[in-house]
């Protein structure tokens, strides 16, 4: 009796433990600024944590939020998506955009933060920028003669 007893116990308490966890990290991350939040999702990555990565780099990819960053941040934001995205479209579709957001913010930062990057990074960051930029097409069409 007193086992079944403590198992239900148990269980209640392992339930309530989760519930605070997460009411307690849903506040935790509202508060947080984009710098921190990009601080913690780097964190979590690094430290295997891909989910937690994910969450928070998906919130700060909305407009506001990415309106917010530094350049740097930008740059640093689209190598986690960059890694993120490895078997997701949508975040390399991100990290396209956080780096042309950093482009258009400060080229010559950009480009100094790139080349600082692993050479394997260099690689895939400037084909995600690639992706990221507008195409230029040029009009083929004929122009009517002066004559």
């Amino acid at each position: 009796m007193s086992s079944k007893f403590y198992t239900f116990f148990r269980n209640i308490a392992v339930g309530l433990a989760f519930a605070a966890t997460l009411v307690l990290g849903a506040c935790g991350t509202s508060s947080q600024t984009p710098a921190d939040m990009l601080n913690q999702a780097e964190k979590s990555m690094s430290t295997g944590d891909v989910a937690k990565a994910q969450q928070l780099a998906d919130q700060l990819a909305d407009d506001q939020t990415i309106g917010q960053l530094s350049t740097a941040e930008l740059c640093r934001l689209s190598v986690l998506f960059m890694h993120l995205g490895e078997d997701n479209e949508a975040n390399t579709a991100l990290a396209a955009r956080a780096i042309g957001a950093a482009f258009a913010a400060d080229r010559d930062s950009t480009q100094t933060f790139i080349e600082a990057l692993p050479i394997a990074d260099q690689a895939e960051i400037m084909i995600v920028a690639t992706l990221g930029a507008p195409l230029k097409v040029k009009d083929y069409t004929e122009e009517p003669d002066s004559i």
